[in-house]
């Protein structure tokens, strides 16, 4: 697959829909129009037995179909790739960043023996730098421009669209908004989640926080609609590993119980630095008011066997990607009220949902 989307063979495929016999009984025709071997590696200047060779692999996968000796077309997978970018940047991403890190794992145990580390991962093994992933994406725009798509067409997926989180928090972000206080998007990059709960509740306002440079980079590519305030919603500079700043002019604690969300942010750490983040909240929620919340939204991992193992493989997936890259981990329940009560004792969960399809869990927290 990875040959394939690099050399943007998906592409190079006609996507109108073949001509199909009528008699019903024929159930052979192809989905889609096809082209010759020959025709494809032309255009797209690769070896045709590269491609025949590497295409009758995919199709094994239902990728890509031969409806014909010599001929390539689409199928419904192969097509869904080609008309959607969103789904291109994710295969190409998964297949030069995420394989070459499941490969080296044998090396990073060897190397590093379990040792605790943003630097002594699977992602360090397998691109030979002593960088942890951040730093070193940094360093690297293709690398960087590459995660970036694949965090895009990541959040457009079903499993981490924001409407779960719109939806299953509903009546607090209504309550939010009706007593005017402030929602404070932790780690938040640029925005989208906040601009999306802006949008569903009119009368929410937003502080999104995060680095300098990601914050830099939010406002070069923020829409009119947020720079000229329609939609409430203002960025601020923040190192979530030290206390609260002061809010922008307008936006100050309105001791009306604001909100603080960290989405797929504690995930990317060990539990010393969790610990960090959630005290510095803990100590916002309190100057906040009672009505003060802390919304995690995180992958819960299940008791091991509780659930359909299609559902708990998804969920280790995510856990090993980010031992594989951060060497952290994503945490169960019981781990996630060990960090909270280490932060601080009157940290409490009140309640845990976990929406239907989504790969997030909410847990809500307050102050006892």
């Amino acid at each position: 697959v990875r040959w394939l989307c690099h050399f943007n063979i998906p592409t190079a495929l006609p996507l109108n829909k073949a001509q199909t016999d009528q008699d019903a009984a024929i159930k052979t025709s192809p989905l889609y129009e096809a082209r010759t071997y020959t025709q494809v590696a032309n255009d797209m200047q690769v070896p045709e037995d590269h491609l025949r060779r590497i295409a009758r692999m995919a199709m094994l996968t239902g990728f890509l179909a031969e409806p014909t000796p010599g001929q390539l077309c689409h199928t419904p997978l192969s097509a869904a790739i080609a008309t959607q970018p969103q789904l291109l940047e994710w295969a190409r991403f998964i297949t030069s960043f995420s394989a070459p890190m499941v490969s080296h794992m044998v090396e990073a145990t060897e190397r590093w023996e379990g040792a605790p580390g943003e630097d002594r991962t699977a992602y360090n093994a397998a691109w030979n730098t002593d960088k942890p992933v951040f730093r070193h994406l940094a360093e690297h725009p293709k690398l960087l421009a590459a995660l970036a798509s694949y965090m895009r067409a990541s959040a457009q997926s079903e499993g981490l669209t924001v409407r779960h989180l719109i939806e299953c928090w509903r009546p607090g972000w209504e309550a939010l908004a009706a007593r005017q206080g402030v929602l404070v998007d932790v780690g938040g990059s640029a925005g989208h989640v906040s601009i999306a709960l802006a949008q569903a509740f009119p009368g929410l306002r937003a502080v999104v926080q995060d680095r300098p440079e990601v914050i830099r980079r939010a406002q070069e590519g923020m829409t009119f609609s947020v720079q000229g305030g329609s939609i409430p919603v203002v960025l601020q500079a923040h190192d979530f590993f030290t206390a609260q700043p002061e809010r922008p002019e307008g936006w100050e604690c309105s001791g009306k119980g604001d909100v603080y969300l960290v989405r797929q942010v504690l995930h990317d750490w060990d539990d010393d630095k969790a610990i960090l983040i959630l005290s510095h909240l803990f100590h916002a929620l309190r100057a906040s008011g009672p009505d003060a919340r802390l919304l995690l939204m995180d992958t819960i991992l299940p008791t091991p066997g509780a659930g359909s193992r299609t559902e708990e493989g998804r969920l280790r997936v995510r856990d090993l990607t980010m031992l594989q890259s951060h060497n952290s981990h994503e945490r169960s329940e019981t781990q996630l009220t060990d960090l909270l009560l280490a932060a601080h004792p009157s940290m409490k969960i009140k309640q845990i949902v976990q929406p239907f399809n989504s790969l997030l869990g909410v847990i809500e927290v307050g102050l006892e």
